[in-house]
């Protein structure tokens, strides 16, 4: 949607033209998100509230959704998919930094039968 005006402009249209076609877009998109909260507010002030004009408590659950529960699974599946793949890409980098840099090789001493062999000097 932002590039819209922009591929207007550039496909050869007049600026007018298409500064017009992106407000029409933004206010149809204002539109339906202001029409959509008053339909709910709506919704729910003819569910929750009586002919009386007060809260009926007994048509509002208040047990748990299976939503909750399905979100949580969801994120705990990411949660755990990104822990596997850090694990995977930190042990990718240990190996390839263990290939890139250069061991150490241990010294060598003269193969000498006892310490009081060795020369120091």
């Amino acid at each position: 949607m932002p590039g819209m005006m922009t591929g207007a402009i550039l496909g050869g249209a007049d600026v007018n033209q298409a500064a017009r076609l992106q407000m029409i877009i933004t206010f149809m998109i204002s539109a339906s998100t202001v029409l959509s909260c008053i339909m709910v507010t709506l919704f729910t002030l003819y569910v929750c509230v009586d002919s009386e004009h007060r809260i009926r408590s007994d048509r509002i659950h208040t047990r748990p959704h299976s939503f909750r529960g399905a979100s949580i699974y969801a994120i705990r599946a990411v949660v755990g998919s990104a822990r596997r793949a850090w694990m995977l890409f930190m042990g990718s980098v240990k190996q390839l930094l263990s290939c890139v840099t250069p061991r150490r090789r241990p010294r060598r001493f003269s193969h000498a039968s006892s310490p009081g062999d060795l020369e120091l000097g």
